[in-house]
């Protein structure tokens, strides 16, 4: 019984690796043509770019000005009392 559910959760576990990582992109074209027909990424991930970052920034600046304004102030910088051994 329990080699039976073992080997059950191994095919399985193998059926749902080779699916995820022959389908990584969602389109309906070839992943090798080169033709633009990959689209989307999988699981809708947003694009990291400038434009989202500065979307974001504008955001937070209007919704929470406090947040904005301990942002921009620079870091504490620590130093050791000791340098060396």
């Amino acid at each position: 019984m329990n080699r039976l559910i073992l080997k059950t959760f191994f095919v399985l576990c193998v059926c749902i690796s080779t699916a995820q990582y022959s389908h990584a992109i969602i389109s309906s074209g070839l992943i090798d043509k080169p033709d633009g027909s990959i689209s989307r990424a999988l699981c809708f991930t947003p694009q990291l770019n400038d434009e989202f970052f500065a979307k974001r920034l504008e955001k937070i600046k209007r919704d929470n000005p406090s947040l904005y304004q301990r942002m921009l102030m620079p870091r504490t910088m620590y130093k050791t009392s000791k340098v060396g051994d």
